[in-house]
């Protein structure tokens, strides 16, 4: 089926179109050029570093799920559908193709440049929307002018390598509340330090792979140290900056987790746990966790990482209740 407003190129009597053929190509060309893309942002982001330049899993492992360069995955769907004109496709032939196309990135992001699979998952309906939309453009560009598609494709590649060199920051807190019956005294011992979380996992991203809390060992006095041990080996450091001895510890984290799913995307940077009284025999545990967003857009990335902080503080008020209803 084709698009009624589209020409159709018919095949030479006794010639058939190599659908596969068509797809594999643009598949192929906007992948190799995308990856082209990516070593010359990086080149730039490097200071014009070639010794760093191949480095591309660490200097471009936020690039790849197109968290900062929005115009990478349409410039791709866009290329791609110069190759695909032959085929005449129908926009739900085009998404299907697209998701095939976005699969090889999500491969090859996952094998070269080691990006992390949750945070693939994470990013996969955004980087679809983008080159589906890239396409559906192109399919428009390359159909009525091929002229002007080929001048909009360098266009949207500087636009990428303009948005690589600008600063991006974006910083917040994410608070969560949780009531226990028990008296603030019975919780208190477990703010520091914990015996290991046997709890199976709650959360999907957690059963997939994402790493959750098991145990924590510290000293809750200012200046000492408080260790987390997540699940996959994970571990974070912690140095305990306030004490309010019953009734809050608040810590700077100084050691992030050395994880894929973390490294260059966020970082913890402060949290604290309070335990308030509630006037009626029991306590209110809230938890505040502070971070930097490294990956873009935040409007789309922020409440992704607002969701694994709320979900860390639930499981830890939940093992601290468990712990403390036993004494």
């Amino acid at each position: 089926m084709s698009d009624e407003s589209s020409p159709q190129i018919e095949p030479e009597p006794g010639q058939s179109i190599d659908r596969f053929g068509l797809w594999l190509k643009g598949a192929f060309i906007s992948n190799v050029a995308g990856l082209a893309c990516l070593a010359i942002i990086t080149f730039v982001a490097s200071g014009y570093d070639l010794n760093r330049l191949g480095d591309l899993a660490g200097l471009t492992a936020t690039v790849i799920v197109a968290s900062t360069f929005l115009a990478l995955p349409f410039a791709m769907g866009f290329g791609a559908a110069f190759f695909w004109k032959p085929a005449n496709l129908s926009p739900n032939a085009r998404l299907g193709w697209t998701f095939c196309n976005l699969l090889v990135s999500i491969a090859g992001s996952a094998l070269i440049l080691r990006e992390g699979a949750i945070c693939l998952v994470m990013a996969f309906l955004l980087l679809l929307v983008l080159m589906w939309a890239g396409c559906e453009t192109g399919t428009q560009f390359w159909k009525r002018n091929p002229f002007l598609g080929a001048s909009v494709l360098p266009l949207l590649l500087l636009f990428a390598l303009y948005d690589a060199s600008q600063p991006h920051y974006y910083a917040n807190k994410v608070q969560t509340t949780r009531h226990s019956n028990l008296p603030p005294g019975k919780l208190w011992p477990y703010v520091a330090s914990y015996p290991r979380n046997e709890a199976p996992p709650e959360w999907w991203l957690w059963k997939i792979g994402l790493p959750y809390p098991l145990q924590v060992s510290g000293d809750p006095r200012v200046g000492g140290r408080r260790d987390c041990l997540f699940s996959g080996g994970v571990s974070v450091g912690e140095k305990v900056v306030a004490v309010d001895p019953g009734r809050m510890i608040e810590f700077v984290v100084d050691k992030q987790p050395n994880h894929p799913e973390a490294m260059n995307h966020f970082k913890i940077t402060r949290a604290r746990l309070e335990l308030l009284p509630d006037g009626h025999g029991g306590t209110v545990m809230k938890g505040t966790g502070w971070y930097e967003l490294q990956v873009y857009p935040t409007w789309y990335f922020a409440p992704w990482c607002d969701a694994v902080l709320h979900h860390v503080h639930e499981r830890v008020f939940n093992h601290m209740e468990r712990l403390a209803s036993r004494d």
